[in-house]
């Protein structure tokens, strides 16, 4: 069992090796790209935030936290540098809300796609048949979650040393990510569907939270 879940992190560690870097245009220090937040400028020279990194143009990065966006509205020069022609800034306070909107949104989407792939197993009882099987799934931990499931949640990860959950959403909004009630924990199976689900979980951690 140990060796299976040493093999999934080396392969888990080797795919973030691999992902392409950019860097923030604020903070100057690089990243995995999909941890990022990209920003284009639109045809009518319109900053807007493209939150699955496929909207045309020149991609701008910045570490998704809302510091990051403030302090980017206070460089207009930077921005029409780089984009090559003015740039209209978008409202910061409506942005912002848009935005926080957008990345729980793409959190959700992310959770049911791995769910309707199979993918997904909820609560702690599930997430610890997994690791005793020798997995080592991505746990993501409601940011309401009782302090006595804490504690639980932690003492198994201490058990398994298995990687620490990302704290994502609240338990409602957890919940209906899978079609379910109020939940806590979520235990995501290593793969692609995986890697999305924390991208999305560390941006919208960066926002929220840092």
């Amino acid at each position: 069992m140990a060796r299976k879940s040493q093999n999934s992190r080396r392969t888990r560690n080797e795919a973030e090796d691999k992902s392409p870097r950019r860097t923030c245009l604020v903070s100057r220090q690089e990243g995995p790209r999909e941890e990022l937040l990209r920003l284009v400028v639109d045809p009518q020279g319109r900053l807007t935030e493209d939150l699955g990194g496929r909207l045309p143009g020149r991609g701008l990065w910045l570490h998704p936290s809302q510091e990051n966006l403030r302090v980017l509205a206070s460089r207009p020069g930077q921005l029409e540098k780089l984009a090559r022609h003015p740039v209209i800034l978008p409202d910061m306070d409506t942005w912002s809300e848009r935005l926080g909107q957008g990345l729980s949104r793409r959190a959700v989407e992310g959770i049911g796609l791995a769910r309707r792939a199979g993918m997904v197993r909820t609560g702690l009882l599930m997430a610890a048949e997994l690791l005793e099987q020798g997995a080592d799934p991505l746990l993501l931990l409601a940011g309401d979650t009782a302090d006595n499931t804490r504690e639980k949640v932690d003492r198994l990860v201490r058990r398994h040393g298995c990687r620490q959950p990302l704290e994502l959403l609240d338990r409602d909004h957890l919940g209906a990510a899978c079609g379910r009630g109020p939940t806590a924990l979520l235990a995501v199976l290593d793969g692609g569907a995986a890697r999305r689900v924390r991208a999305d979980a560390l941006r919208w951690r960066a926002f929220f939270i840092s």
